[in-house]
């Protein structure tokens, strides 16, 4: 029988490091967020243009595409589940979540 790993185990040793990712995601998420009120301005600048320059020279390149996408919420609202059930992929995967103090 397999080993069950401990539930919870010390990072003392890896402290600074857990710090460091917390650090790093707050300056992320406050320069994300400075370039996505500046990218507001330039889009409100662009318009519908394809292109704009800064100094003559190309800059800002805008296009429109089309996505289309499988509307999952509504074919499970929609379909039996054994009809889905062919094609559901299940997949197991790993969450870290970096807890706050």
């Amino acid at each position: 029988m397999p080993e069950t790993p401990p539930q919870r185990i010390p990072l003392d040793d890896l402290a600074d490091d857990v710090d460091l990712v917390r650090r790093a995601r707050q300056l992320a998420r406050q320069w994300s967020e400075l370039a996505d009120t500046t990218m507001a301005k330039i889009k409100e600048a662009v318009g519908d243009a394809e292109e704009a320059t800064v100094n003559g020279r190309p800059a800002v390149r805008h296009s429109t595409r089309t996505v289309t996408r499988l509307d999952s919420k509504r074919l499970r609202a929609d379909l039996p589940e054994d009809v889905l059930a062919p094609y559901v992929n299940v997949t197991t995967e790993h969450r870290y979540e970096l807890l706050e103090d």
